[in-house]
């Protein structure tokens, strides 16, 4: 992370303290009073169940704890969705015994323009409602708005890259040439598969497990690579159409966008170098997973469908690349 304090070491105690692990209990990994309940789902789906027995097959051991820095393998995926209802921080956090402390006030529907900054001291921020800007006072600041969104606060605030701020106009308060350098992202691929029959929806959740594994092939190297299998359309999960990127979609991943032979840009100013190794390993490591014998093999190209054309803006793209690797589960 480039800051020392933020080692794996520093920050488990507070991690420990925001959780309620339903499955393994409090313990020196996990917590057992915090407001986020954090439990695991069994694969119980047959496609899920297809999927964990042909990690097992290919030889990944089992891992029951993502977060217990055993070996990578396969295992559930923790999550804070308890009874149908995810709990993010403000329902966990935020409760009405909270909201009623005379010595909290939240303000909904402001925007932070920029940190203020005296003597070398954050002494508050100034936040636009209804396009009128006010001056909060404050003796701390916690800046909390996300890997871009903070990094361009800091900016704004005359913290970032001398040359970067002299060119927007902004005061230089401090030249720190990092903030808002060496961004990366995180690839991401998608391998379709269809079953042979109606295999029903998931009960429970629409992640059929986790594969954690070494993209340098090693089974000592690090789960650097990570094999999602979803048991739900994206179409499902967003409520709409999932199709190619639009033309106009910015991004460094080795894949082209439709109709471009060069990878697009990449925005706001975030150079991240695609690490196409990496990603063409991981979708070699995905489909030797989907084609062993619990899982099924690779479906012909000829019974792919089309891509969904229904909303006009993908009536300009062309058809989807055939011949891509899916896979199915084999009747259970």
């Amino acid at each position: 992370m480039g800051n020392p304090a933020w080692s794996y070491a520093n920050v488990l105690p507070h991690l420990r303290a925001l959780e309620t692990d339903l499955d393994h209990g409090p313990g020196e990994l996990h917590g057992g009073e915090g407001p986020m309940r954090i439990r695991r789902v069994a694969p119980s789906h047959p496609a899920a169940v297809a999927f964990r027995d042909a990690a097992y097959a290919l030889g990944f051991p089992p891992d029951p704890d993502k977060n217990d820095q055993g070996p990578p393998g396969f295992g559930p995926v923790p999550s804070n969705s308890v009874d149908g209802l995810r709990r993010n921080t403000a329902l966990s956090y935020l409760t009405p015994d909270v909201l009623d402390r005379p010595n909290l006030t939240l303000l909904s529907g402001c925007r932070v323009r920029r940190v203020v900054i005296a003597r070398d001291r954050a002494t508050g921020v100034v936040v636009e409602r209804d396009q009128v800007r006010t001056t909060v006072d404050a003796g701390a600041v916690v800046l909390s708005a996300g890997a871009l969104a903070t990094a361009h606060l800091l900016q704004l605030s005359g913290i970032g890259p001398r040359g970067c701020l002299e060119r927007a106009g902004v005061p230089v308060v401090r030249d720190v040439p990092a903030v808002g350098a060496r961004f990366s992202d995180h690839p991401q691929l998608a391998l379709e598969w269809l079953p042979r029959r109606d295999l029903g929806a998931p009960a429970d959740s629409w992640l059929g497990g986790c594969l954690h594994l070494a993209s340098t092939g090693r089974e000592e190297g690090p789960g650097d690579l990570e094999v999602l299998q979803s048991l739900t359309p994206m179409a499902g999960l967003v409520g709409g159409n999932a199709g190619p990127p639009a033309r106009r979609c910015r991004s460094w991943s080795p894949l082209c966008c439709p109709g471009r032979r060069e990878p697009c840009d990449c925005g706001p100013r975030i150079r991240t170098p695609p690490r196409a190794s990496t990603t063409t390993t991981s979708v070699r490591r995905a489909t030797g997973a989907a084609c062993v014998r619990p899982c099924g093999s690779p479906l012909p190209s000829s019974t792919l469908p089309p891509w969904p054309a229904s909303r006009p803006d993908r009536s300009a793209h062309p058809p989807r690349p055939r011949g891509r690797p899916v896979a199915r589960p084999v009747d259970p």
